[in-house]
């Protein structure tokens, strides 16, 4: 059920503006699939939930069994995606500069900040004015 979320979530993002001229109206095979991105991103998170909230009950009982298992398990994907994240936004920047002109696609110019707030997880609070700032293309991050 994860999986079927996460490719619903993923077929959204690829089947839609600037990557598609797709429109909700107009999607057909798997791009129709996409339509349901935002319901399955619920999907997705509530399944993680049960799934974490199992493994705190069964295996990570204590305070620091669950820090270690959360950090090994969140960092081993955040650490990969801003350094592909970094290294695909200035090939393609390079290469395809129009590509970056769309808003939708960079909505700021990436900086060390964006990084830097997302591998700190606060890229979302709204106390340091960030104003959800995302590692250059990567909005799903």
């Amino acid at each position: 059920m994860r999986f079927a979320a996460a490719a619903a979530v993923f077929l959204d993002h690829l089947t839609s503006y600037p990557f598609s001229t797709n429109t909700d109206a107009h999607r057909h095979g798997l791009a129709l699939i996409g339509s349901y991105g935002g319901s399955a991103v619920v999907v997705f998170f509530v399944l993680s939930g049960f799934v974490i909230a199992y493994v705190t009950d069964t295996r990570e009982q204590t305070a620091r069994a669950y820090a270690v298992s959360r950090f090994s398990r969140v960092y081993s994907v955040i650490i990969p995606a801003l350094l592909l994240t970094f290294a695909f936004d200035s090939a393609g920047q390079w290469l395809r500069p129009e590509f970056y002109e769309i808003q939708k696609v960079l909505w700021r110019p990436p900086s060390v900040t964006s990084h830097a707030a997302s591998l700190a997880l606060v890229s979302e609070y709204q106390v340091f004015h960030f104003g959800g700032i995302v590692p250059g293309s990567n909005s799903p991050y």
